[in-house]
């Protein structure tokens, strides 16, 4: 509920929950009623609430980025990260599955209140900062899963 006098409301998943409805975006309820899980242009990810933040997040591994190629992702997100304040991109490497993968997270502490078009604006920068990341990592390591992918 807004505050009458500033027109600022606290920030938590159920506004997210909220603001999907109002898109029309669909999304899953996990287990944990502190998370959910929804896609855009293919690229899926989780949102959360977590230490007082909204965490968007998302991890992308093919099979074509082996972990083998860890220290080029490393390099890719290093440079991403130099150019860019949000989102953040971190090199992920799972030597079991022979993956090195990408993570990208975008967060928004919740005890600072928005009004709703703050809070609109932070929920589709953060997911258009993550389809766009995601996408922009598969155009350098796996050009041919970006083509599978939908628009």
């Amino acid at each position: 509920m807004a505050d009458q006098t500033t027109g600022y409301r606290n920030t938590d998943l159920d506004r997210v929950r909220e603001y999907f409805q109002q898109q029309g975006w669909t999304y899953t309820d996990s287990e944990n009623p502190d998370s959910f899980q929804t896609g855009f242009a293919g690229i899926s990810m989780e949102i959360s609430y977590t230490s007082n933040s909204i965490v968007l997040f998302t991890t992308v591994g093919v099979s074509e980025v082996t972990a083998s190629r860890f220290d080029e992702v490393l390099t890719w997100c290093e440079e991403f990260n130099n150019v860019r304040s949000f989102p953040t991109a971190v090199a992920l490497e799972d030597p079991e599955r022979d993956l090195a993968a990408l993570g990208v997270t975008y967060a928004l502490p919740c005890h600072w209140k928005h009004t709703d078009e703050q809070f609109r604006d932070f929920v589709d920068r953060g997911v258009l900062g993550l389809v766009n990341t995601s996408k922009a990592f598969l155009k350098e390591f796996a050009p041919e899963a970006l083509e599978n992918l939908p628009e």
